[in-house]
């Protein structure tokens, strides 16, 4: 037996382990992101920087939301899993714009992009600034001070990306930040 301290409380530890076991647990989980990852990769032929970049958001956002369930004493496996499985179909939906985008292409003659992605640059870019408006408030959650110069920037690239106007149901962060991520 281990006498060790961790940095998580005693009272947490089935939660942190929850959550940790889902990716051991589940090998399809893995292999699903696996797979999604492939595809986008394949589509894009590599992995380009809009993507990347969303995918650090993501994972920031989702250890922002654990971390400020924490300190507010509001940890739940259950919403960290919820928050994860989000993050995943997002990733479909962002398959689905680049597939429209080919078809656009390949079927339409459709090209507005020098590479033709117009839609996966639009919906990625939007996701983007999405994620790091949950950020922003997944911070200010766990206390942290943010400069209104970084949530002005985030908002107006949503706002950009969006045609120039949001719609209450299209913002989003408010559910991811509040699923833990």
């Amino acid at each position: 037996m281990s006498t060790a301290k961790t940095l998580v409380p005693e009272e947490y530890h089935g939660v942190v382990a929850d959550v940790g076991k889902a990716f051991v647990d589940y090998p399809s989980l893995k292999t699903l992101l696996s797979a999604i990852i492939a595809v986008c990769a394949h589509v894009l032929n590599g992995l380009n920087e809009l993507f990347v970049i969303l995918v650090f958001f993501m994972v920031l956002d989702w250890i922002t939301g654990v971390a400020a369930a924490f300190i507010n004493q509001e940890l739940a496996s259950s919403k960290g899993f919820r928050g994860i499985m989000k993050k995943v179909l997002t990733v479909v939906l962002i398959i689905l714009a680049l597939l429209i985008d080919l078809i656009l292409q390949q079927f339409l003659h459709i090209t507005v992009l020098a590479n033709g992605l117009l839609l996966y640059t639009a919906v990625t870019s939007w996701l983007i600034a999405t994620e790091g408006i949950s950020i922003v408030e997944n911070l200010a959650k766990a206390g942290v001070t943010i400069p209104e110069v970084l949530k002005a920037a985030l908002v107006m690239i949503r706002k950009e990306t969006s045609g120039g106007h949001e719609d209450e149901e299209s913002s989003g962060p408010e559910d991811s930040a509040s699923e833990n991520g």
